[in-house]
């Protein structure tokens, strides 16, 4: 009975997201402008990404994303084609939150995952962005997925080929790799040999960064197999006057690096300028990392503003907005102004939730964390936001992939959280109804 009213959940879903994709689009800015742009001029050259004239790019940026967007191009040259996968996209990560959470623990709390996604509403959001959230978090959850499926070559191999396709989105999948290592060796320690099932995982990542590699050679003649942001990301932390936010000062004003034509050319520029910034005063650069995990994990509603129709208007712009920003929102009508207040407020409810029950988990370890599933979960989280935070600045978007994460190992904290709930609720009703009372 209870399934049935998660399918429907799941149904009004789709229908929702149909509507906000046909009615109610926004233009692509900034990333999302950017990914189009270059995925346009691949297909303008007629070939794949990077494209030849992609050298002179600023930087390469998520080779299976950009690809994945070529080949939707080349189906139909209308971006809308791109929110219409979207859709597709946000529900198949959404069946692998529930599949993952089925293996790790039962299907009531995966139908508890599935409800603590739905109701987690950057994924709606994202539906109507051009970004690489979706893509890289079904490659990260498929290889989890292949990880925990029958001992067979088969699944090891696509385990590993779908680290790769993550790694060729985002270089924050090494991550996962990384925690698979960490597993290996753990096993090790307790003589479990895991020797053949590694290797063939690596086998799969190399089968990936070898295609990849190869393409882009005969491409750019450079052996590139995933996003080549490292250095234009390091420099904002790095650069003397960086406040551990997105700050593209030195890369705007600094002459010699304008005269760079090539990415990799500035790439070399930008890494020798970090070294020597962090080398001349490393303990500025470290004493950032905690406005960097604050600006990542205070704020969160980052694509709340694409639900109210609107560009600019996200929490924390209002907040630290100066008056003018302020007297700006309250010209807005009142719909978008309530329903901005509304969706922010239930957003903060249930990230709070999810964090609350993530961070409780960390903290009883011991009494939670069973299995070697769920400490796979939890150093994929925990490597994952390290590498983000040391290697670029705080950005709340860049947590996102984690959360899902989160919303997969929390299930059944959520679980007893929503009977606590009603075992409350149905108490006072029950004392209400008493004929003493």
């Amino acid at each position: 009975m209870k399934e049935r009213y998660v399918w429907i959940v799941i149904a009004l879903y789709t229908l929702i997201q149909l509507i906000y994709v046909a009615f109610f689009p926004l233009p692509f800015i900034s990333d999302s402008s950017n990914y189009l742009q270059f995925a346009k001029q691949a297909v303008d050259e007629n070939t794949y990404y990077p494209n030849p004239s992609s050298i002179y790019s600023k930087w390469l940026v998520a080779p299976v994303y950009i690809n994945y967007v070529v080949g939707l191009l080349r189906i139909s040259s209308n971006s809308s084609i791109i929110l219409y996968f979207n859709i597709l996209l946000n529900l198949l990560q959404l069946f692998l939150v529930y599949r993952l959470t089925e293996k790790l623990y039962n299907s009531t709390a995966a139908w508890i995952s599935v409800l603590g996604y739905i109701f987690y509403l950057n994924n709606l959001g994202l539906v109507l962005m051009n970004h690489t959230e979706f893509m890289f978090g079904i490659f990260i959850l498929g290889s989890i997925n292949f990880y925990f499926s029958s001992p067979l070559i088969r699944n090891y191999l696509l385990c590993g080929l779908f680290a790769g396709l993550a790694i060729g989105i985002r270089p924050t999948g090494f991550a996962l790799l990384f925690a698979y290592g960490a597993l290996y060796l753990y096993d090790l320690i307790f003589k479990k040999y895991e020797h053949k099932k590694i290797g063939l995982i690596m086998m799969g990542v190399v089968t990936y960064v070898l295609i990849m590699g190869c393409l882009s050679l005969q491409n750019i003649n450079k052996f590139e197999y995933t996003s080549t942001t490292g250095p234009a990301n390091l420099i904002m932390s790095a650069y003397p006057k960086s406040t551990g936010v997105y700050d593209s000062r030195f890369t705007e004003t600094d002459s010699l690096y304008k005269t760079k034509k090539t990415y990799f050319e500035r790439n070399e520029y930008l890494m020798n300028k970090s070294i020597q910034y962090i080398k001349e005063d490393p303990l500025r650069w470290i004493s950032l990392i905690p406005r960097k995990i604050y600006s990542t994990f205070i704020f969160d509603g980052w694509t709340i503003n694409k639900l109210i129709n609107r560009e600019k208007w996200d929490l924390n712009y209002l907040i630290k907005g100066d008056r003018k920003i302020k007297e700006s929102f309250k010209a807005e009508p009142i719909q978008v102004q309530l329903g901005f207040w509304v969706l922010n407020f239930w957003q903060y409810i249930i990230y709070g939730l999810i964090m609350t029950l993530f961070f409780y988990k960390l903290i009883f370890f011991k009494k939670w964390v069973h299995n070697k599933s769920e400490i796979l979960f939890i150093l994929f989280i925990v490597i994952g936001v390290s590498l983000s935070i040391l290697s670029s600045v705080g950005n709340a978007r860049y947590k996102y992939n984690f959360v899902i994460a989160a919303i997969i190992l929390i299930s059944p904290l959520l679980h007893k959280v929503a009977l606590a709930l009603v075992d409350r609720l149905w108490s006072k009703e029950m004392i209400s109804k008493s004929p003493i009372s």
